[in-house]
């Protein structure tokens, strides 16, 4: 089954940070993400989630 896809912003929204931190956790490996062709970052919804959890 594929979860859903997140963008940066949506990601950033859901933990009340700037997008620039939500690149920052993926770029140090905080956070797991992937690429499209565009070289866009995009982050599964249910690794989000586990993370939101493990941060409370």
């Amino acid at each position: 089954m594929s979860t859903r896809k997140l963008t940066v912003g949506e990601v950033a929204a859901r933990f009340g940070v700037t997008p620039a931190t939500v690149r920052r956790w993926a770029d140090q490996g905080d956070l797991e993400c992937t690429r499209t062709l565009g070289g866009a970052r995009r982050f599964d919804s249910d690794e989000i989630e586990r993370a939101a959890r493990k941060q409370q």
